[in-house]
């Protein structure tokens, strides 16, 4: 370690950031605090804490505020070709590495990589950590510098993997408030138990809170092998339905959509919260029931397709706003077609109607059979 380095310096600045972090209950500003403090040893321009989904197809940045961009929404552009994450995640936990840009002229990719990121920062010198490895997420910190010139040195390196065990446990206490703040928002602001199924997604739709509850029941659902990504028909929906954009809507939606899978039907509503820590996050309320009950036959009886679905629902125990919501339709609408199955089956009232519908449906079944 360089000289100018000492260790008493050091401890000075570990009982600061120590200090620091203990008298505050707000994890989005720890990156704040964390750069602050570094800066007395490497000054650094700006930081990021990247959090990765296993396999590596999830993930969240938290940076220092005052940035004039969102890294957490642009990193999505580079993530796949991202020389450093690669570079940086093989190291042993608590290793170190220095990137410059001429460590991103080894591929096309990497290249895309550097000029993309270009269009948002200046960013030329790249210090690195890596912070933690579990079967579920890998995460790592990285040090930026916007000057040429000002290049890491290896001194700069030494000084951070003997800060690593300390910044190590920050990482896990910055995950482990981002876990309990997504939790928090979820479970009292949409779940009405804690036996709920849900998860948690970012504004470009990435897991970022998946409980083993929920991901037990969507592998069993789905047959789907890797969690971290959701199927293709349910990402069409979120991202047609809810998130158009590209992000989510701020004070939007509920959003509901009914999924027919081979033994049961899946509701499932996209609620957008706004956490805490005042991140825009997306619940994704998960409701299995029994499939729908199939009053095609009844078709016979005069009864219309939107008819029969509405009918459909009635045995779930479905109110005209929930019926309304899975079939994308006005709540009078809903209205409308119930009262026309009604007359239609000579019924007078919600249970009366599915009764006659559930007696006509049989006695037409049968009389098919014959």
């Amino acid at each position: 370690m360089a000289s100018s380095l000492r260790k008493d310096k050091i401890a000075d600045a570990l009982r600061e950031l120590h200090h620091a972090l203990i008298n505050t209950q707000d994890y989005s500003e720890f990156p704040h605090i964390l750069t602050s403090v570094i800066n007395t040893l490497i000054p650094v321009d700006w930081m990021g804490l990247y959090t990765f989904g296993l396999p590596q197809n999830s993930y969240n940045v938290a940076t220092n505020p005052g940035l004039p961009f969102d890294w957490n929404e642009k990193y999505i552009e580079v993530m796949e070709h991202d020389p450093v994450r690669e570079k940086s995640l093989r190291q042993p936990v608590g290793g170190a590495c220095i990137f410059s840009p001429k460590d991103f002229y080894s591929s096309e990719e990497a290249v895309y990589c550097y000029e993309t990121s270009k269009k948002y920062t200046d960013t030329t010198q790249f210090l690195t950590l890596h912070c933690a490895r579990t079967p579920a997420i890998d995460s790592g910190i990285a040090f930026y510098r916007t000057d040429e010139k000002f290049a890491f040195e290896e001194s700069d390196r030494q000084t951070l993997e003997y800060l690593s065990p300390f910044l190590v446990s920050l990482s896990h206490t910055m995950m482990l408030h981002a876990e309990f703040d997504l939790k928090r928002a979820a479970l009292e602001t949409v779940c009405k138990s804690s036996k709920d199924l849900y998860l948690c997604l970012d504004g470009a739709l990435n897991i970022i809170d998946l409980p083993q509850e929920t991901e037990a029941f969507l592998r069993r659902c789905f047959k789907h092998s890797a969690w971290r990504i959701l199927p293709e028909d349910i990402l069409i929906w979120l991202k047609s339905a809810v998130a158009p954009r590209g992000a989510i809507p701020p004070g939007a939606g509920p959003w509901t959509t009914v999924c027919v899978l081979p033994d049961l039907e899946l509701t499932m509503t996209a609620h957008a919260v706004v956490t805490e820590q005042q991140r825009t996050v997306l619940v994704l309320l998960l409701k299995p029931h029994d499939r729908k009950e199939d009053f095609a036959v009844l078709a016979k009886d005069g009864l219309s397709p939107r008819e029969q679905e509405v009918l459909s629902y009635l045995p779930l125990g479905y109110s005209n706003l929930q019926i309304a919501q899975a079939m994308n339709i006005a709540e009078v609408t809903v209205k409308k077609h119930l009262k026309n199955a009604s007359r239609k089956l000579g019924a007078c009232g919600r249970t009366e109607t599915l009764f006659n519908a559930m007696r006509r449906k049989s006695l037409l079944e049968s009389a098919s059979v014959f």
